[in-house]
């Protein structure tokens, strides 16, 4: 495997990083400070915006059929253009549905669905959100509980999702559901697209410990969807959502994000006496050796699935280092910054806190990063019986 970059591809990467600098960066550093809801507010209306401009200048679908809006791109210019947005967060990026919801309808979709769905994905128009865990089934996904009963030419969809991101920004949501109570348990699963302005559907933020909003509650009551908007085979939506969760475990802008932080703490003891001190330097070093080899790991998870490689175990493996190593990073910034990293990003703090608080709301982001998306110990598991083969206890 050789990942250096070809000419071409590196002027592709200019070309990203232009449009980043003039679109991107500016408003990203820039946000408002005084209070979280109206971050909130600002980061929802921002954002979307940005999805328009970042639809607009064709970034979206790269190597996607060109019948259902995508444009011509290989594997390596789809990476780059993760890598790059990821230093910024993705912001503006509908990664709900460019990143997980497309490759599904992409894979499994009937080509109505294709048709439908797909062309407003990549002009921006629709966002998306991803509707998988809940209160008593995370990990253990295939436990879910959330209902759908064939009604005529429709299901009746009943029961609650958590821990959805970007709920209060989509139009529509991709979520397993229980079609067969009867049946063994991932036996039992389907995959609907649902209107998130139907009748019967309630988001409720959930406040997190950081201030942010991003994750929510979203409940279904009586909620009728089309029968077509069934994806795949009934009670086969296991199947169809375990391909999609390696491209999710397979986080090569995550990583991006975490070299942006360590590239702002590094500036950061440059100009100061820290710069010095053997044990700081030790431990930056240390974490960017470790931001490096994450990266190469999932351009290696990358380049798998563009010959059609089995990436479970591969995808399984990127997880298990990135979220382990964002709470590295995150706490060598704590003890770098000192007691200025615990100051918030809002109000009169701020003008005292390093990088505007964004260190302690990421310290505080890093608790979850090892089991949201999948626990450490489940992709533990996963690399163990099918990256080594061994027996399932």
């Amino acid at each position: 495997m050789q990942f250096t970059m070809t000419p071409e591809q590196e002027s592709f990467r200019q070309r990203v990083k232009g449009f980043i600098d003039k679109e991107i960066k500016p408003v990203y550093e820039n946000p408002p400070r005084n209070g979280a809801e109206e971050y909130e507010q600002w980061y929802v209306a921002t954002v979307k915006d940005l999805g328009k401009k970042i639809a607009a200048a064709g970034w979206l679908g790269l190597g996607w059929p060109q019948e259902y809006g995508g444009r011509p791109g290989t594997w390596r210019e789809q990476l780059i253009f993760k890598e790059e947005m990821g230093y910024y967060e993705n912001w503006g990026l509908n990664r709900q549905g460019v990143n997980m919801a497309g490759p599904v309808l992409l894979g499994s979709g009937d080509e109505e669905q294709k048709k439908r769905f797909l062309p407003p994905m990549v002009n921006g128009q629709e966002w998306w959100c991803q509707g998988y865990s809940e209160p008593e089934s995370g990990s253990d996904l295939a436990s879910l509980a959330t209902s759908a009963e064939r009604d005529g030419d429709y299901f009746r969809v009943n029961g609650q999702k958590v821990w959805t991101s970007q709920a209060n920004l989509a139009d529509w949501i991709f979520m397993l559901v229980r079609t067969d109570p009867n049946a063994p348990k991932h036996r039992g699963i389907s995959m609907l697209l649902v209107d998130m302005h139907s009748p019967g559907i309630t988001v409720r933020p959930i406040v997190q410990m950081h201030g942010s909003t991003d994750e929510n509650e979203v409940f279904f009551v009586d909620v009728m969807v089309p029968a077509e908007n069934l994806v795949g085979e009934v009670n086969r939506g296991w199947y169809v959502a375990m391909n999609q969760l390696s491209g999710e475990r397979s986080q090569i802008d995550f990583v991006s994000t975490l070299r942006h932080y360590l590239d702002d703490l590094a500036s950061y003891v440059k100009e100061r006496p820290l710069a010095a001190d053997p044990i700081v330097r030790n431990m930056l070093a240390d974490r960017y050796i470790e931001c490096n080899i994450a990266r190469l790991i999932n351009y290696r998870v990358a380049w798998l699935q563009s010959v059609g490689g089995d990436v479970s175990a591969s995808a399984s493996i990127c997880k298990a280092i990135v979220g382990p190593l964002s709470q590295r990073i995150m706490g060598t910034a704590m003890r770098v910054l000192g007691l200025h990293g615990q100051l918030g990003r809002y109000g009169e703090e701020v003008k005292n806190a390093p990088f505007h608080g964004k260190f302690m709301v990421w310290y505080l982001k890093a608790v979850s990063r090892t089991f949201n998306a999948g626990t450490h110990e489940i992709q533990l598991n996963i690399i163990a019986t099918r990256g080594l083969g061994l027996p399932q206890g």
